[in-house]
């Protein structure tokens, strides 16, 4: 073989080898750059109440807003939260006000209106047309909870006293009761009559109503009410009749006896001492307070209720939080816990619908709010777009050791729509 041929044949072999390592070699791809995810920042706005609303608003407000923030990055979410405050409300127009501020720069949802006023200043269209999504901490009026609207309570609306204490008299075994009102006092007659339609599943068989206004003789009321419940006693026993005394206060001048005498009256009437007296105060009652009437005749039995906002790990934060912070008295009550509880549930239904837009979060609010669990419980609606219920604790005056005294004698419970007695007191 010549040398020629031999550099030939040596080229050849060089070329196909360097070919197929050439083919051998995969391709290098080119990595895809991964997009990073596109941050949505969502506002929410919040209009606190009255100036003395002001520091608590703006306390619940930031610590919220860093809790869902941190939720958010913790779990992977892509949105971020805001909640920018307006300034406090001094006069109930400026709710209203406001409210069209925050929808001119793009805002859908709102959380405030610390009182229904808030709401009357014309503010509550914007949920009726479904337009914005409004919620209310505390404004407790039924007259402004519709069905079908985005505008929600996460308070308990203020006839629920009242329909609680009544399912209290039917498990109690009541059957008929006298109701005893004073026209001139608060709304609690509207409140009754609004609610006889709720309960006639309860099963009552009978009511009727006398009313004391201020300045009236005393003693023909006191007789007509006694004469009243005396019929009915015999009619459904005595066991089985009650008084629904709708309390009022002392008149703001003479003439007419407050509420305190008028109990140490009824207390020397015959018919009216013999039955159990249960109590629901438009003022007191709204607000879960029970009321102490000084030295009522424990003869009357007197029942009240009391709601009880049930201490847990976030109520204990954030009630920490604020008796550090604030210069306000006792612990943080249900309608301050509401507006920490508000803003979650707002912004875990934008999350959940992937919009603010109002229809959007009106489908998926009342499921995300049953499902959340927070400082003041599980935040589930009723068809009206208010908190289902509350927790209560049933009070009932006794003589002890000659000194008359408020003491517990049950409780209530609205998730398990269930009541539980001290027979040992009541038996």
């Amino acid at each position: 073989m010549n040398w020629a041929k031999l550099v030939a044949i040596s080229t050849i072999v060089l070329v196909s080898v360097v070919a197929v390592a050439w083919v051998s070699i995969p391709p290098v791809e080119e990595e895809e750059e991964i997009p990073k995810p596109i941050m949505r920042n969502i506002t929410i706005g919040v209009i606190p109440g009255v100036d003395e609303n002001d520091p608590t608003y703006r306390l619940l407000t930031s610590i919220a807003q860093d809790d869902i923030n941190s939720y958010c990055e913790e779990n992977g979410i892509d949105f971020r939260f805001r909640f920018n405050l307006s300034a406090p409300v001094e006069m109930a127009e400026q709710a209203l006000t406001y409210t069209k501020a925050f929808r001119a720069s793009g805002v859908d949802m709102i959380l405030g209106y610390a009182w229904s006023s808030h709401l009357c200043s014309g503010a509550r269209v914007y949920g009726y047309n479904k337009t914005m999504v409004l919620m209310t901490p505390s404004a407790s009026s039924y007259v402004y909870a519709l069905r079908n609207t985005t505008l929600y309570h996460m308070c308990i609306l203020d006839i629920d006293p009242l329909v609680t204490m009544l399912k209290a008299m039917r498990d109690r075994g009541v059957e008929a009761y006298l109701v005893i009102e004073n026209p001139g006092y608060g709304e609690a007659g509207n409140l009754i009559h609004e609610v006889y339609h709720k309960v006639k599943p309860l099963g009552f068989v009978s009511n009727r109503t006398v009313e004391y206004t201020y300045g009236s003789p005393v003693d023909f009321f006191m007789t007509k009410a006694d004469t009243t419940l005396g019929e009915m006693i015999d009619s459904y026993g005595v066991n089985q009749t009650a008084v629904l005394w709708l309390g009022f206060p002392q008149p703001p001048e003479s003439p007419g006896i407050g509420g305190e005498q008028f109990l140490e009256m009824a207390a020397s009437y015959a018919s009216l001492s013999r039955v159990t007296w249960y109590m629901f105060d438009y003022a007191g009652g709204r607000k879960g307070i029970a009321r102490v009437i000084g030295d009522v005749d424990a003869k009357l039995k007197l029942i009240n209720l009391e709601m009880v906002l049930e201490p847990n790990p976030i109520y204990d934060r954030l009630n920490r939080a604020w008796v550090n912070e604030t210069n306000l008295s006792g612990p943080m009550g249900y309608y301050n816990a509401n507006i920490y509880d508000g803003l979650w549930v707002l912004s875990l239904s934008a999350i959940r619908a992937n919009s603010t837009e109002p229809l959007d979060i009106w489908r998926v609010l009342p499921s995300v709010a049953s499902e959340y669990v927070g400082a003041t419980g599980r935040c589930t609606l009723n068809e009206f777009g208010a908190r289902m219920g509350a927790d209560y604790r049933v009070y009932a005056y006794f003589e002890v050791d000659g000194k008359v005294t408020s003491i517990p004698c049950g409780s209530y419970s609205w998730e398990s729509d269930r009541f539980t007695w001290d027979e040992s007191l009541l038996g």
